[in-house]
């Protein structure tokens, strides 16, 4: 759903970066209220902000893929995908052990320190990432190209 909304954006408008902050800024508080409502192990509300999370955290993938190609360009677009999802993957796995060890830590069913903690990281890690975000210069290369060679036809 949010991947339909956000690809649908930045095709007619081409604003990567006001996308990508939107994206980010709403990870950021959909993690963060998953850091208040996850320990209470209330299914209902934890299925809401779960699937809010999930609807602001996955077009991240498509529009910054998109994205990552227009700046890189020159360089080939496979390439350009090839890096971005290489180093997604890693942070990815990286970022999957630290949470394993840090729940798997907890001392018993009533210990949420661990999920508490691995939710504070990514609501923090989404906050920097969003703050990283505006100083993003968009630079539409490829598009700006393409768009030229099309006017010389």
């Amino acid at each position: 759903m949010g991947s339909v909304i956000f690809g649908v954006w930045v095709e007619n408008t081409r604003s990567y970066k006001n996308a990508m902050v939107v994206i980010c800024f709403l990870s950021t508080i959909f993690t963060g209220a998953n850091y208040l409502v996850m320990p209470t192990q209330d299914l209902v509300p934890t299925c809401i902000v779960c699937f809010l999370q999930g609807a602001a955290m996955v077009p991240v993938m498509a529009v910054a893929f998109d994205f990552g190609v227009e700046l890189s360009y020159p360089i080939g677009e496979s390439y350009s995908t090839g890096v971005i999802i290489s180093t997604g993957q890693s942070v990815g796995i990286i970022w999957t052990v630290i949470s394993s060890v840090l729940i798997d830590n907890q001392d018993g069913d009533e210990d949420t320190s661990g999920l508490k903690t691995s939710f504070l990281i990514l609501t923090i890690s989404c906050a920097v990432g969003t703050f990283m975000c505006l100083f993003i210069k968009q630079e539409l290369k490829r598009y700006n190209i393409e768009k030229m060679q099309e006017g010389l036809k």
